[in-house]
């Protein structure tokens, strides 16, 4: 049985966790991502949603997966090539899915905007109890003078606030 709104609630949900999820770590991110992929292929195949698949965009990004995929395949090293060339076919399916959820909700964007400025302000005051005490919130040191994620170690939080500042202020 398909519960059409039930699934696009849960897809919205996701969606408004991503921010966070790639503050915690490249592993949470990746998931939600392949989760958001994934459904949005289980809607389009009920629903036969055409519009998304049949367009200029989408069969050059297409076309251009095939041919890294090839090109991993005859390369040197064909298993670390195919590694990386792969599985791009998610981020096709996740950026049709926010085309998707852009057509069924006018609201998301503002309630995706709410999302990324909160956990905007969580990772600034993690970054400001981790610079002044030595360890985040979470109780995480870092052995060096740069910043680390909520739940990793991984010193990447300056990256995170630089690279998300834009997309906040917007």
């Amino acid at each position: 049985l398909y519960y059409r709104d039930t699934t696009i609630n849960f897809i919205k949900f996701l969606f408004y966790l991503l921010p966070m999820a790639i503050l915690i770590g490249p592993f949470a991110s990746d998931l939600i991502i392949s989760l958001l992929a994934l459904f949005f292929i289980i809607i389009a195949v009920l629903e036969k949603l055409k519009k998304y698949f049949y367009n200029k965009v989408t069969v050059f990004f297409i076309t251009f997966n095939i041919f890294l995929i090839i090109s991993s395949i005859l390369s040197e090293f064909p298993l670390l090539s195919l590694e990386s060339s792969l599985l791009y076919f998610r981020f096709l399916c996740f950026s049709l899915c926010i085309w998707f959820l852009l057509d069924e909700d006018t609201d998301i964007i503002r309630k995706f905007s709410i999302a990324l400025f909160v956990t905007f302000i969580v990772a600034i005051l993690s970054g400001y109890c981790q610079y002044f005490t030595g360890f985040n919130i979470f109780g995480i040191t870092s052995e060096s003078q740069r910043l680390t994620l909520l739940l990793s170690e991984k010193l990447y939080l300056g990256g995170y606030l630089a690279r998300l500042m834009p997309f906040t202020l917007g």
